[in-house]
């Protein structure tokens, strides 16, 4: 494996996402599974895109890097929307998500500074 401190592995916002992987997948192992595609599935899914984009992008230009921050910080969002519904829904309990929702907000911000420090690259 290459030097981690060097590359896309240095960013606070990769690091704090692989944890916030780790803890969706915690998470989401006591959320029922009804069907292939159902709430758990999904969680894992978008957690999982949130530090693929930030690597897939860290070696583009400016304009594009900034497309794949972009990119991360919908897929949050949308894992945000999930975790609500999964707690709106019975499937977790806010006490479950509480963790993951303050490591996401977390992210969140930490993606909205870098998308503003790219905007003019």
């Amino acid at each position: 494996m290459s030097n981690p401190d060097k590359g896309y592995r240095r960013l606070d916002a990769w690091q704090s996402s692989l944890e916030l992987v780790h803890a969706i997948r915690e998470i989401s192992l006591t959320a029922p599974e009804d069907r292939p595609n159902g709430i758990a599935v999904r969680m894992r899914r978008l957690s999982a895109s949130v530090p693929r984009q930030l690597a897939k992008g860290y070696g583009q230009e400016g304009k594009e890097y900034r497309a794949h921050v972009v990119h991360a910080r919908q897929t949050l969002a949308e894992l945000e929307d999930q975790i609500a519904a999964a707690v709106r829904h019975g499937y977790l309990s806010p006490q479950q998500t509480c963790p993951a929702q303050r490591r996401a907000e977390r992210i969140g911000s930490l993606l909205n500074c870098m998308a503003m420090a790219l905007e003019h690259c």
